[in-house]
């Protein structure tokens, strides 16, 4: 199943192009502009933490929603987890 992300600051991102949540927050990331260090400066989370959920390998949920609020990011375009 390919997911879409309707809007992202007025450009689309096909999942299948970028992959899990992980590499679509990754993307999201990119696409404004910020660095690992960036978003974790605005997260209050640590580089490390952001790392892990963009690789997938501790994907928490409280994270998640930090990371998508600092990116203004609306984590309901994924669909139902």
């Amino acid at each position: 199943m390919t997911l879409s992300i309707r809007e992202f600051n007025g450009s689309n991102i096909e999942t299948a192009d970028v992959g899990g949540i992980g590499q679509i927050l990754k993307k999201a990331r990119e696409n404004v502009g910020y660095s690992i260090d960036d978003l974790a400066e605005t997260t209050g989370l640590t580089s490390a933490e952001i790392a892990q959920v963009e690789n997938e390998t501790d994907v928490d949920e409280a994270r998640l929603r930090r990371i998508a609020a600092a990116l203004r990011f609306d984590l309901s375009h994924l669909g139902p987890r």
